[in-house]
C-alpha cells in the first residue's frame, strides 16, 4: 500500500501563484471570520473547513481561477454557483478576481453551508 504525504496548509499555500494569493488570503479570512469554530485542513491537496467533523467548504486552486467550494451545498441556490451539488463536482464559486467577487453572497452561502453542516 503506498502512503500519501499529508500536506499542511502551508505547503498548499507555499503552490500558489502570486496573482492567486490575494484570493486565497480573502477566502480564508471571510470563512474564518463568518466561522470562527470551523476547524481549517487540508484534505485531497485543498484547503478545507470542516464543522462537527463534516466537511463543510474547500478552497480549490485551478490554473484559472480559486473555486469555493461548498462540499454540502447541493440544496444551495445562487447565479454565482456552478456546479452539480455531487461529490465529483461540487456546488462553486469561481474566483477570477476581487474585483468581480461577491463578498456578500459569499458570505450568504457559506453560513447556509454551515446551518447544513450542523444539521
Amino acid at each position: 500500500m503506498v502512503k500519501c504525504k499529508h500536506m499542511t496548509v502551508e505547503e498548499v499555500l507555499n503552490k500558489v501563484d502570486d496573482d492567486k494569493k490575494p484570493i486565497m488570503d480573502k477566502l480564508r479570512g471571510l470563512i474564518r471570520t463568518a466561522l470562527p469554530k470551523a476547524i481549517e485542513t487540508v484534505r485531497h491537496e485543498r484547503i478545507t473547513y470542516t464543522l462537527n467533523d463534516k466537511d463543510f467548504v474547500g478552497i480549490r486552486l485551478t490554473k484559472q481561477h480559486v473555486d469555493l467550494l461548498f462540499l454540502l451545498g447541493a440544496s444551495l441556490s445562487s447565479p454565482h454557483l456552478k456546479g452539480q451539488g455531487t461529490i465529483g463536482d461540487p456546488k462553486h464559486m469561481e474566483v477570477h478576481s476581487l474585483k468581480h467577487f461577491d463578498e456578500a453572497e459569499a458570505r450568504g452561502l457559506l453560513m447556509e453551508g454551515a446551518a447544513i453542516a450542523s444539521a
